[in-house]
């Protein structure tokens, strides 16, 4: 059975990056421009992983994070690691963090070792 992730990224280019990046690796994506979005999409279906931007609008990742935690898996990427948000969030999640550049590789090892737990 094919495995499910949401990608919650509020730039379209780098949503559309990761969802192709996934896609290429047979995982099923959905997609999300912001929290609340992402908010919908995961109460209306059942993920395996939800890969999410730290800052985003209204609801941040860490905001879902803690909203879903017990729910689906995380990982939380940002551009921001030195913000105080993103130590906090480093700090929770641990190897589930991913710091903006990363490579697909780095991508694809951090998800499949979360998805085959």
């Amino acid at each position: 059975m094919k495995k499910r992730i949401l990608i919650v990224e509020d730039d379209i280019t780098m949503r559309r990056a990761i969802g192709l990046v996934l896609y290429e690796a047979g995982i099923e994506i959905s997609e999300a421009k912001n929290g609340e979005e992402a908010v919908n999409l995961i109460e209306d279906k059942n993920y395996d992983l939800v890969i999410t931007d730290l800052f985003l609008d209204t609801l941040s990742g860490f905001d879902l994070y803690s909203k879903y935690k017990n729910e689906v898996s995380f990982i939380i990427i940002t551009g921001r690691p030195e913000s105080e948000l993103g130590q906090r969030s480093k700090k929770v999640l641990g190897n589930n963090f991913l710091e903006k550049p990363f490579t697909s590789e780095q991508l694809i090892e951090k998800t499949n070792l979360i998805l085959h737990k």
